[in-house]
């Protein structure tokens, strides 16, 4: 019988000496009737009981007769992926690779695949994050995205933001002359200068 609900199925038995024949189930995780309508006591979860078992006694007032009876639960996909990795993850700039995005889901049956929103970031099936091109710290520091997570039936969103981490790949700028004019007769000739947007300690040599 399958999962989330009570029915099960009818008891039935035959008696050459009498019409009337009743039943009743040992136990209480199963119910029965009367007339031998057999049901769950409560609706089952595969994922925690798979199986269960009772004695049925069928009587007809005067005699008789038990059957030890097996119900196998069957498995329903009722469980929603449940993301494992965090949402937040940071990535060097000027490379692809970012990280994996992972999921559990309860129906462990079941395979759990991703996909990634717009198209800056990409992910396989398998879950392995990367930006679509490298990225630029000096361009933008971080990216957004909403991953899903679906076994095929059901689906779990997540929101995750990429911080791109700085790295000094820029080399400095000289942002003064390359000609100097300087009097004889003394040492003093002038300051070269020069930027970097990676850092704000630059040295020089001549």
């Amino acid at each position: 019988a399958a999962e989330n609900q009570t029915a099960i199925g009818t008891v039935t038995a035959t008696d050459v000496d009498s019409s009337s024949i009743t039943f009743t189930v040992s136990g209480s995780e199963l119910s029965i009737t009367s007339d031998g309508v057999l049901t769950f006591a409560s609706a089952p979860d595969y994922e925690t009981k798979t199986s269960y078992t009772a004695t049925v006694t069928a009587t007809d007032s005067t005699n008789s007769t038990t059957q030890s009876i097996t119900v196998n639960v069957t498995n329903l996909n009722d469980n929603s992926p449940i993301f494992t990795s965090s949402a937040t993850f940071s990535a060097a700039e000027n490379q692809t690779s970012i990280g994996m995005v992972t999921a559990t889901d309860g129906d462990t049956s079941d395979s759990v695949t991703f996909t990634v929103s717009g198209s800056e970031l990409s992910i396989t099936s398998a879950g392995v994050l990367t930006f679509a091109s490298a990225p630029d710290y000096e361009t933008k520091t971080s990216h957004t995205a909403t991953v899903t997570a679906t076994d095929g039936t059901n689906l779990t969103t997540q929101s995750i933001t990429v911080t791109v981490i700085d790295t000094d790949d820029v080399a400095p700028a000289f942002t003064s002359s390359a000609s100097f004019g300087a009097a004889e007769n003394q040492t003093a000739i002038g300051t070269v200068t020069a930027t970097d947007v990676d850092s704000s300690s630059i040295t020089f040599t001549v």
